[in-house]
């Protein structure tokens, strides 16, 4: 599933990030503000809030979504 959104804040010892982000019409969310759980595969280290990002994420044990990759589009 994919995402666009800004980065409102990182938590890099818990892997979590919360984004703004757009509807999602593929699982049917609305746009909203809310946090997700990241894959130890993405870099949290060059992320920063405000920066507007796309991202993939797959649902994952308990039906949670997971971040598996986050790209910047450097949009305004």
């Amino acid at each position: 599933v994919q995402g666009r959104g800004v980065v409102k804040s990182i938590d890099s010892a818990r892997r979590k990030v919360n984004i703004s982000h757009e509807a999602i019409p593929a699982i049917g969310w609305p746009p909203m503000t809310m946090d997700f759980d990241v894959a130890p595969s993405v870099n949290l280290g060059t992320l920063k809030p405000e920066t507007h990002i796309d991202f993939t994420m797959r649902q994952g044990a308990g039906g949670m979504y997971v971040i598996q990759t986050i790209t910047s589009h450097g949009g305004h």
